[in-house]
């Protein structure tokens, strides 16, 4: 997803981290101390064979979720909710 979004003109990404133990709050102040307006977030399940990929956008200055998405797809094909969701963050921003 990152190679995707990398080829965005004008948009510049910091390093993935894991939210793991981490609440929102933890996570929009990372991005504020970065230096980043919009933090893209999410988590993948894995529900009986089905991939779920629920993603969001957040305003990191305000916490406000501006986007949210979801993708699904079978087990064994993860980059299609991948692709996916980069095509669709693309055209958000």
């Amino acid at each position: 997803m990152l190679a995707d979004l990398g080829q965005l003109t004008g948009l510049r990404l910091v390093a993935p981290m894991s939210e793991t133990g981490a609440d929102a709050d933890d996570a929009a102040a990372e991005a504020r101390r970065l230096g980043a307006q919009l933090l893209l977030g999410g988590e993948i399940q894995d529900e009986l064979g089905e991939l779920r990929v629920n993603a969001r956008i957040v305003d990191a200055s305000s916490g406000v979720v501006l986007w949210t998405r979801v993708a699904r797809a079978e087990s064994s094909d993860l980059f299609h909710p991948q692709r996916e969701i980069a095509r669709v963050v693309t055209d958000f921003l």
